[in-house]
């Protein structure tokens, strides 16, 4: 099945960009600069979302970032490749499926202060640690289960954890993870069908201890980069270096994502 052309996801965006609030620093969008050189049985081919010819289940080489952000996520190894999804709910997203896709940025997202991270998917499984982004074992933001999620920084952890709350596995999420200029981070969720007034994930305003405070990230779907995969559906990639959203920003990123 052929996968729909830029205009049935683009038109689901609000015409606000990210590009509206300073210091954008990377950013993967949905259904957009996607390209596949293999199809599900690892034949090669030359499809991309520009060119409109992505069929379900291709094997994805590179997502590209949309400008005036230059870092891509790649991944060269075939058995790695996320692939594409052309289901409605998912189309224009990547699925980092059986615990065992990932992708490598091609070059290092160093945050040394204020920053946020935002981002748009639906987690397919969180039965045990699930990565989303991370550098190695030392500093990674991965789902631990669905009421837990981490944040490892210079070896330090912080854990966002709800009593009883639980992420859920059946529809899609925004996270915004933030570092403001008191060294304090947050997270903040917001679904579609469930949480759909903003919630600070577990305790607000944490702190860590030791290191300089700098976040690095240069996987997707991973860390180490080949441990605790990812497994689920990730459609938009967001991240700003010298700014903490605000709650009007952050809601801005909702109704954009």
């Amino acid at each position: 099945m052929l996968g729909l052309g830029n205009s049935v996801i683009s038109g689901s965006y609000s015409a606000w960009s990210p590009t509206e609030i300073s210091g954008l620093s990377l950013w993967l969008k949905a259904n957009t600069n996607i390209t596949a050189d293999e199809d599900d049985g690892g034949g090669a081919v030359t499809h991309s979302t520009a060119s409109g010819n992505m069929v379900d289940s291709d094997r994805i080489n590179a997502w590209n970032g949309v400008s005036p952000t230059t870092i891509n996520a790649v991944q060269t190894t075939s058995a790695d490749k996320p692939r594409w999804e052309s289901d409605a709910a998912d189309l224009g997203g990547l699925n980092f499926k059986a615990n065992a896709k990932f992708m490598t940025l091609s070059s290092n997202v160093a945050l040394s202060g204020v920053f946020t991270i935002a981002l748009y998917m639906r987690p397919n499984d969180l039965s045990g640690t699930k990565t989303i982004i991370s550098l190695d074992n030392n500093e990674f933001f991965q789902f631990n289960s669905n009421k837990v999620v981490r944040l490892k920084v210079d070896n330090n952890t912080i854990d966002f954890e709800e009593v009883s709350d639980t992420i859920p596995t059946d529809s899609y999420i925004t996270l915004v993870l933030t570092r403001n200029a008191s060294d304090q981070w947050n997270l903040f969720v917001k679904g579609d069908s469930v949480y759909t007034t903003e919630q600070n994930w577990g305790d607000a305003d944490q702190t860590v201890t030791g290191g300089d405070g700098s976040f690095s990230i240069s996987n997707i779907g991973a860390r180490n980069p080949e441990a605790s995969n990812f497994n689920g559906i990730i459609k938009d990639v967001v991240i700003y270096d010298g700014i903490a959203l605000d709650a009007v920003e952050r809601a801005k990123i909702y109704d954009y994502f």
